[in-house]
């Protein structure tokens, strides 16, 4: 029953000229999260400090304290632009210490002269003498901290030589290369104590993922993981060991081991070490590190996975606002993957897990989280349930904002552009439609903004919507306005299914179908890195009430072309304890997976997953009914009948899926390139020798002639052509020596043997030519592709198999259409 209160009146920016509308509401804003919710690293007034304590020549501390300050604000500056200007003086503070009497610091100064010349100036030219001396300095110490910045400060001269910054040769890096290899091995053998060996097998595993330049091979990063993995087991019994250093470090590289086969291995027991040592606080802001890294590099469902890891250590009293801004960051990034409802879910999560801990400094993100439930709201085409949360984040403005919003607000601007557009866009709707749009935003303070420009923003709407690739065809899943259909639909692509889920217009219904998709989304990310040997596909859920008791049951429709699935909800349906719900949808989930993989029927791909995947992720402390329920009312315009914007016949919509969440092409791990020679020469000769006889007899009807080269030109291989043939030709027989007898298996078999894995001769009986269908032929090529599939192990669990989609999987997994012998032309007596 509150009131929105404030005139804000302001038209969301836009170029003088254009459209205050057209700055393409498609494209999603990422969450405002404050930058205080996170911890601050460094003091702002620290660098300004100690520049004037070393300006004044008789405050400068020449020794190893003194060095330590240096080494801070030149690692500072590496990653702050805004320093680098200053760069000058601190190389020559740096070069105060070349002459210093203690020979270690003065041999320290050469590295980080070098580095920081190099990392900000971009050359070393003139510095080669020095940093030779520095190798001989190095090698010939048994202090593992100058060997890894010797190992450092060869790793730059590589990158230097390829971009003359550095008068060295290839062959002279490697050399370098090359002695810190034996020095390090040498130095392995004689080691006792347990945290020098640590030491110096991170060194050893470092120098193992480092460029050799004369070779410019890609270093062996399997290498270097096992060096560490072989670390990791001493960490415990080596308490002096930097694990915190190596941390870092792992997280600055984490491009080049990622993809390593172990990699995941070590990070997770390096985390856990952490967080025995430090707390998991460390091992959680180690996580969120690597997270933005790989989010930066374009590996958007490993840098997910980091950020959920980090969010479970978070999950404390006191760094609740953490774990509530970490959750609303991979709220953003579901909606990047397509994975609109999963999105939804962590974004009410958001906003719940601060209102329920009572930070009231954390409930600034309440805002932004329910900002961000409704953009996934906006996305879904579900308008009216958007316009709900973003009336409910204005109340939260009031309530827990530090300061209203503001001109400047980029959350102010989302909410004007989006009632903008759902004001417009219900001019084309039915009466009801638009009177419910009218009530909810009847107590917004920029009401009269929307009104005035709803015109504008409609015809912005459809013109964008309109355009083939545009920000539309990128972002927006569904129609405006689904949410008032009498029955509701939403669709989405991953894992090379197209999944579309369809349910009664009820409030009760719609959370019940908009928990399981978010659910089931949620465990498609989790499952994406792995090759799950799905077969490409469309999957239908359909959602309806029953008058059976009990629970909610999911039931297969026969279908060849697609899975078509009936999911039953008794009337009478209560959901239960959270975990009993929880693992309802879980199950439900890895059901409909199952059915369209391949994998063996113990689908081990799931047993990693039980503590770190689906029980893990699909729930974010509590339902996400739960959460709807509490956090915003549901009270759905239902229309008599299905109705369409006549404006948005055209509308492109998102239906290809997020690069990541594409189907896996690879070869699956059972084919066996060595072994494919032999089964095709079998292939040729016991399918050439079955059909001697009746494959000439075919060749001279010009008809089947015909129609066999048409089969070829449509990609089939001669072998699949022949044994088409063959098997076409052995049913033909054995059902006519058997009549209307229904044989054993062994004796069907021994039957079948004898007509295919024997030389046709002139006593077997004739096939008509006439039997030889494309409908035969074809049906025996799939018989071939489910005995193939079956004998590399695969398993397919549909009752009424989808055949284009198995094509496509041997096509492209197995090079069913690609792998052939090189093999006389099987229709040359035609020639």
């Amino acid at each position: 029953g509150a009131k929105l209160r404030g005139v804000r009146g302001r038209v969301p920016g836009g170029v003088q000229g254009q459209s205050p509308w057209r700055p393409v509401w498609f494209r999603l804003v990422r969450v405002r999260i404050p930058s205080d919710i996170y911890p601050r690293e460094l003091d702002e007034n620290e660098y300004a400090r100690l520049k004037e304590a070393w300006a004044t020549p008789h405050e400068r501390p020449l020794n190893y304290a003194g060095f330590a300050q240096l080494k801070e604000v030149a690692r500072d500056m590496l990653y702050d632009e805004s320093l680098r200007p200053d760069v000058s003086f601190w190389l020559e503070r740096f070069q105060a210490f070349r002459e210093h009497p203690m020979e270690d610091l003065a041999h320290m100064a050469i590295y980080e002269i070098a580095v920081l010349s190099l990392r900000v100036k971009g050359d070393m030219n003139g510095q080669e003498e020095e940093i030779r001396a520095f190798v001989n300095y190095a090698l010939e110490s048994v202090d593992t901290d100058r060997m890894m910045d010797l190992a450092c400060l060869v790793h730059y001269c590589t990158g230097a030589i390829f971009h003359s910054a550095v008068l060295f040769t290839a062959e002279e890096i490697s050399t370098f290369r090359k002695r810190i290899v034996a020095r390090v091995e040498e130095l392995l053998d004689d080691a006792v104590d347990p945290n020098r060996k640590c030491a110096l097998l991170d060194l050893r595993g470092f120098v193992a993922g480092c460029l050799d330049p004369t070779t410019r091979e890609y270093p062996d990063v399997n290498a270097a993981v096992n060096y560490w993995l072989a670390m990791v087991e001493l960490i415990p019994q080596a308490p002096l060991y930097d694990l915190g250093g190596f941390s870092y470090r792992l997280t600055a590289t984490v491009e080049i081991y990622v993809d390593a086969e172990r990699y995941d291995d070590l990070v997770m027991q390096i985390d856990e070490l952490l967080a025995r040592r430090t707390g998991r606080y460390s091992a959680a802001k180690a996580r969120v590190g690597r997270a933005h890294k790989l989010i930066r590099a374009g590996r958007l469902l490993l840098g997910v996975r980091e950020l959920n890891r980090a969010k479970h250590d978070w999950f404390s009293k006191e760094t609740i606002g953490i774990a509530a801004a970490a959750v609303l960051d991979l709220s953003s990034h579901y909606s990047t993957l397509g994975l609109v409802y999963a999105a939804k879910y962590y974004a009410l999560a958001a906003a719940w897990i601060v209102l329920q801990a009572g930070d009231d400094q954390a409930k600034r993100l309440v805002r932004p989280a329910l900002i961000r439930a409704g953009e996934c709201d906006y996305e879904a085409g579900a308008w009216l349930q958007a316009l709900d949360f973003f009336s409910v984040a204005q109340l939260a403005e009031a309530a827990f904002s530090v300061e209203l919003f503001t001109d400047a607000d980029p959350d102010m601007d989302r909410l004007i552009l989006y009632g903008g557009y759902i004001l417009g866009l219900s001019k084309g709707q039915p009466a009801a439609v638009q009177e419910a749009v009218r009530q909810r935003i009847a107590d917004w303070p920029d009401k009269a903004v929307l009104e005035h420009s709803a015109d504008t923003a409609r015809a912005t709407f459809v013109e964008i919507a309109s355009t083939p690739g545009g920000d539309a065809h990128r972002h927006l899943a569904m129609p405006p306005f689904v949410d008032a259909a009498p029955n509701r639909k939403f669709e989405w692509s991953a894992l090379g299914v197209h999944w579309i889920i369809s349910w009664t217009n009820t409030a009760e219904m719609t959370l019940v179908a908009e928990q399981f998709m978010a659910v089931l989304q949620l465990l498609t990310a989790d499952l994406a890195p792995i090759d799950l040997y799905i077969l490409p596909s469309r999957v239908e859920v359909q959602f309806g009430f029953t008058e059976d008791a009990g629970r909610r049951r999911l039931t297969r429709l026969p279908s060849n072309q697609a899975s078509v699935w009936e999911m039953s909800v008794p009337n009478d349906f209560i959901e239960g304890n959270r975990e009993q719900q929880h693992m309802m949808d879980v199950a439900q989930s890895i059901m409909l997976l199952q059915e369209v993989s391949l994998r063996p029927e113990e689908w081990p791909v799931l047993e990693g997953l039980a503590a770190n995947g689906p029980l893990a992720n699909t729930m974010v402390g509590e339902l996400y009914t739960t959460l709807y329920r509490r956090l915003c009312a549901l009270e759905p315009v239902i229309l008599d009948a299905e109705y369409q914007d006549k404006s948005l016949t055209q509308i492109y919509l998102r239906r290809e899926p997020h690069t990541e969440l594409a189907w896996n092409k690879a070869l699956i791990e059972e084919y066996d390139k060595s072994g494919v020679p032999a089964q095709l020469e079998n292939r040729y000769k016991y399918f050439g020798a079955s059909t001697k006889l009746t494959l000439p007899r075919l060749i001279t009807s010009n008809a089947t002639f015909k129609f066999l080269r048409k089969l070829r030109s449509e990609g089939w291989l001669d072998w699949q052509i022949l044994g088409a043939v063959a098997l076409v030709a052995m049913n033909y027989r054995v059902s006519r020596e058997l009549g209307m007898q229904e044989p054993s298996p062994d004796t069907y078999r021994a039957f079948a043997d004898k007509y295919v894995r024997k030389e046709e001769v002139e006593s077997w009986p004739v096939v008509p030519t006439s039997v030889f269908t494309r409908q035969q032929l074809w049906m025996q090529m799939i018989l071939n592709v489910v005995s193939t599939l079956k004998g590399a192990g695969l398993v397919c669990r549909q009752q009424t198999p989808n055949t284009e989609a198995m094509l496509m999987f041997v096509r492209h997994k197995m090079r069913y259409f690609d792998d052939d012998l090189p093999h006389d032309d099987i229709f040359a007596t035609k020639v």
